[in-house]
């Protein structure tokens, strides 16, 4: 209630004019509700609208962990989409059958590189066709048949792509492997040497033993040591040396 100064009641202000930023809020709260309307009713929409909500709508639906590797198309011809829009079942069954295909586990895919699976629907149930192979299919032909039967399809799921970027990370761990390989070898080596060593060693108190005993006769020979299963004489063999 507006009360004046003097403390009696007034009657309240004439209402102003609608200002241009209501007539536009009222404007798009009146397409908000067209728009709200068509959801509810798609043979309200046009046939571009409703192929990009049932592309959204085949977006949303899960995929299994293992057809991560999968590269999936679906054809939706114009009267395959003008056929679910006046037929919510048939729309219903269109989805339903992706959702259980996008659904189920795939136990060869992973083994074999991903898989390729073409779904192509038509104006009725009977005309749905479904094509699903390998990479390896057609003597390694997978990935190019995919791509002359997915041209022009309604929705995609590509299978990623390695990336082709150098990796740093595996060109480090690459790196410490060589590291610890030649650190490796170059111990062999020093051990190498201490048996060759070792067993000249060996001989030569063999030689002083057996002349001392005024003894002759073929010398015994000594097994040579072996490094790491590797007999030593073969090693010096491929050194060229001898004892």
């Amino acid at each position: 209630m507006y009360v004046r100064e003097t403390g009696q009641a007034a009657l309240p202000p004439a209402a102003s004019q609608p200002t241009a930023a209501a007539a536009d809020a009222a404007v798009s709260m009146q397409e908000a509700l067209i728009a709200a309307a068509s959801m509810a009713d798609p043979t309200a929409m046009s046939l571009e609208d409703y192929r990009r909500q049932i592309c959204e709508r085949i977006s949303e639906l899960p995929v299994h962990p293992s057809q991560s590797m999968a590269s999936i198309a679906v054809h939706i011809p114009d009267a395959a989409l003008a056929a679910m829009q006046q037929d919510l079942d048939y729309e219903a069954w269109v989805l339903d059958t992706l959702a259980y295909d996008f659904g189920r586990g795939d136990v060869w895919g992973p083994l074999c590189g991903g898989s390729y699976t073409v779904h192509s629907f038509g104006a009725s149930q009977e005309e749905y066709r479904a094509e699903s192979w390998f990479p390896g299919y057609m003597n390694g032909q997978g990935a190019s048949l995919y791509e002359t039967k997915s041209a022009g399809a309604a929705w995609q799921r590509s299978r990623p792509k390695r990336s082709t970027a150098p990796d740093r990370h595996a060109d480090l761990a690459a790196r410490l492997r060589l590291e610890r390989l030649l650190q490796k070898m170059a111990l062999e080596r020093h051990q190498f040497a201490s048996e060759l060593l070792s067993s000249a060693s060996q001989r030569r108190a063999l030689i002083e033993a057996q002349h001392q005993a005024g003894r002759s006769g073929p010398l015994p020979s000594a097994p040579l040591p072996k490094l790491h299963g590797v007999p030593a004489a073969y090693l010096l063999a491929l050194l060229g040396g001898g004892l």
